[in-house]
């Protein structure tokens, strides 16, 4: 829904727009994660593509999903087709359960930019854990899956240092206001 908004005091009337849009792919499987995101203007829809890994550890018996990688589309409005986008230029996305959100890596100095940064999300072992105790997690919570994917190459980095040991609560974003990162 496109809607607009008049400035207070204004004698124009709010309007809304209702714009019919489908998935722009047709390969969604079990694990994989949709997030839509507004960037510099433009509406994107990202696919998040994960897969079980196979190899378990002591400390981390349940097969983890694991993201390997990313599709980035942009709403064109007039003809409410999905166009895949292969760069984000200087921008930066934060993907996650609780909030999607596009920054200017230009505003912060640790982000770089034509990233997606993404928190962990994978509900499956987090409902294990809330159910079980956290036994098959090694007392471990979420956040396994965490890291960022550089769009120049594709290639995922994960953030192994990232732990939480609450097994309901997920990694979540945490960004300062433009100016001051």
């Amino acid at each position: 829904m496109r809607c607009s908004v008049p400035p207070v005091g204004s004698a124009e009337e709010p309007s809304a727009e209702v714009i019919a849009f489908g998935f722009p792919y047709d390969d969604l499987i079990w694990g994989d994660s949709t997030y839509l995101v507004e960037h510099q203007g433009s509406l994107l829809q990202v696919l998040r593509k994960r897969r079980a890994s196979k190899k378990t550890r002591p400390d981390k018996p349940l097969p983890q999903h694991l993201t390997f990688g990313f599709h980035v589309f942009r709403l064109d409005p007039s003809s409410s087709a999905w166009e895949m986008i292969e760069s984000l230029g200087d921008g930066a996305l934060f993907l996650g359960m609780n909030t999607s959100v596009s920054v200017s890596a230009a505003d912060l100095r640790w982000c770089k930019g034509d990233c997606i940064y993404f928190t962990d999300g994978d509900e499956l072992s987090r409902w294990y854990a809330i159910s079980l105790g956290g036994r098959l997690l090694g007392g471990r919570g979420a956040g396994r899956d965490t890291g960022y994917c550089t769009l120049k190459d594709w290639e995922v980095h994960y953030l192994d240092q990232v732990a939480s040991y609450s097994p309901s609560s997920p990694p979540i974003w945490v960004l300062p206001s433009a100016g001051e990162g």
